[in-house]
């Protein structure tokens, strides 16, 4: 942690009201609430002072900066028209609650200004405008490096130019302001008003208009649709390595508003690809969906790319939470125990979250098959199945256990994972090893590099042992113990850790090269090949060998 001031920042929005603690332009951590003080100032600190003393005793905080809509002058607002508040003594407000404290009151938007000029896109501009759009408008103007506040504060507040003579009327009393137009309020109202233009037949509930497209068709009924989501060759493909994103849309003549909730997307950008005659869109979206986390890791460094790598790292974590842990935002979006076990780990650290990594393993666990495997993309079913993701469920169950301590959920799914187990043993045969999978949908699958990345069943095909398979196996009959253990089934533990020490002693002497000092990946008919880091890492975890074996690595 840098030793940079900490400063409690209060934002009160119109919607919300956001704490959360700042330190050099970074947010170490925030939380919102909503906002049900609207023309009740006098309730506000009483809504909002147990959060704040909670940062202010955790961050050790000497200052607090504040952000509110309206006309601010020194400290007082003086009219906050969205949030019904009058000769409002701020200042005094916390003042009174954190007498402690160093406070700074200043207008929302000439705050949001002064944090660009600082740490944002207007760090390096001497003269410019700032807009900030939501429900309101505000604003701010900078000139030589310094925020224009005019008369009464009054400097950069565009949203009450007024823009139409004889327009809506605004909150403030006067008509045709600029944000009863281009907010995000204006901006519905003015999609409301749209569509009471249209016939009763194509009238829609404009407050859910956040879908994929809005197309007015001419006399045709059908569109051929193609959306690109990611770039190839520098350019938005709708196919992309067997990958064809695209659909037919059934419409009919005039204007069409279709939403598809039941697609994902992952993009940070998207582009429509219209196979027609011709179409107007009028719009195109997505709709933003994430998991609710209600905590996040406080972190930051001296080194601002580190930083930078963590924010990305937990945004990206993020992006692969929706029904169930995604492998990735984009192409398969798929539950992989795999994949979600490494996702379940550092949810557990970021976000001191268990509810999510419990669906998912129940999830999983919901998939199990005859033969003793999970299907590989829980819930779903493909032509394929890698046997060693099933052994890392039984890892990843473990680790939940340790994490969350929820041992009535563990108990609950051990049926499926006795299943797993027993069949993991069943395979081993008289070498003490388990054999590759040759049953028509394995895929022997470690890693993406050569030798690792998996091969199909063939016929006629050798018996072949590969150590990855029976290392994975072997840390799958430790986590079993291990759960058993606290589980108190104390015979169930004993059986599965005997049958973890025979599979590793087998592995340990099967595969090891004394000529090479390490270990093969595979064995077929007695001979040894491939050498790699992954057999060495996994032997090294699952305790494969002597001490002095794995330290020899």
């Amino acid at each position: 942690m840098c030793s940079n001031v900490n400063i409690l920042a209060v934002d009160i929005g119109g919607t919300s009201v956001k704490m959360g603690v700042v330190s050099d332009g970074r947010v170490l951590e925030n939380t919102s609430i909503r906002n049900v003080f609207k023309g009740k100032s006098d309730q506000l600190m009483d809504g909002i002072k147990d959060i704040c003393q909670d940062y202010i005793t955790r961050y050790n905080i000497k200052k607090v900066g504040i952000g509110c809509p309206g006309d601010i002058c020194e400290g007082k607002v003086l009219l906050a028209t969205n949030l019904g508040w009058v000769d409002f003594d701020l200042y005094n407000a916390f003042k009174e609650v954190f007498p402690f404290l160093e406070i700074s009151v200043d207008n929302d938007g000439h705050a949001a200004a002064l944090a660009e000029m600082h740490y944002g896109n207007l760090k390096d501009i001497k003269n410019g405008i700032f807009v900030t759009i939501g429900r309101g408008i505000g604003g701010a103007i900078i000139v030589n490096n310094k925020i224009l506040y005019g008369n009464y504060q009054k400097g950069g507040k565009i949203g009450h130019m007024t823009i139409h003579y004889n327009g809506r009327k605004c909150n403030c009393g006067r008509k045709g302001c600029f944000e009863t137009y281009g907010s995000v309020l204006g901006l519905i109202k003015s999609v409301k008003e749209e569509n009471m233009k249209l016939t009763d037949e194509e009238k829609v509930n404009v407050e859910k208009l956040s879908g994929m497209q809005i197309v007015q068709y001419k006399n045709e009924n059908k569109k051929y649709i193609g959306w690109g989501e990611h770039l190839e060759d520098l350019r938005v493909r709708t196919s992309i390595s067997g990958r064809n994103f695209a659909a037919v849309y059934h419409g009919h003549e005039g204007r069409n508003v279709f939403t598809h909730y039941f697609k994902r997307l992952g993009l940070r950008s998207l582009q429509l690809h219209i196979y027609a005659e011709g179409a107007t869109i009028h719009y195109a979206g997505a709709l933003p969906v994430s998991y609710p986390l209600s905590k996040r890791l406080a972190f930051s460094c001296a080194d601002k790319l580190h930083t930078r790598i963590h924010d990305i790292s937990l945004r990206t974590l993020q992006l692969c939470m929706h029904d169930h842990y995604e492998d990735c935002p984009w192409r398969e979006q798929a539950l992989y125990a795999m994949d979600s076990r490494n996702q379940m780990l550092c949810g557990y650290y970021t976000f001191e979250e268990y509810d999510f990594a419990k669906a998912s393993l129940r999830l999983m666990g919901k998939s199990l098959r005859e033969d003793g495997l999970l299907e590989l993309t829980s819930p779903g079913k493909v032509t394929v199945d890698i046997p060693s993701f099933s052994a890392v469920y039984l890892l990843q169950s473990a680790e939940y256990l340790k994490y969350s301590n929820d041992l009535p959920f563990i108990e609950e799914m051990l049926p499926v994972y006795r299943v797993i187990c027993d069949k993991f043993i069943a395979r081993i045969d008289e070498t003490g090893l388990l054999p590759r999978y040759i049953e028509h949908d394995s895929w022997n699958f470690y890693e993406w590099q050569k030798g690792l990345s998996g091969s199909m069943p063939e016929k006629n095909t050798n018996k072949v042992y590969d150590a990855p398979l029976c290392a994975f196996v072997a840390v799958a009959l430790r986590a079993m113990g291990e759960i058993c253990r606290k589980a108190k089934l104390y015979d169930d533990e004993k059986k599965y850790l005997c049958e973890y020490e025979k599979l590793c002693n087998a592995t340990d002497k099967a595969f090891w090269q004394e000529s090479k000092g390490c270990y093969a990946t595979t064995l077929e008919n007695g001979t040894l090949s491939h050498y790699c880091q992954l057999t060495q890492a996994l032997f090294h975890y699952a305790h494969i060998g002597s001490d002095e074996r794995r330290g020899s690595l």
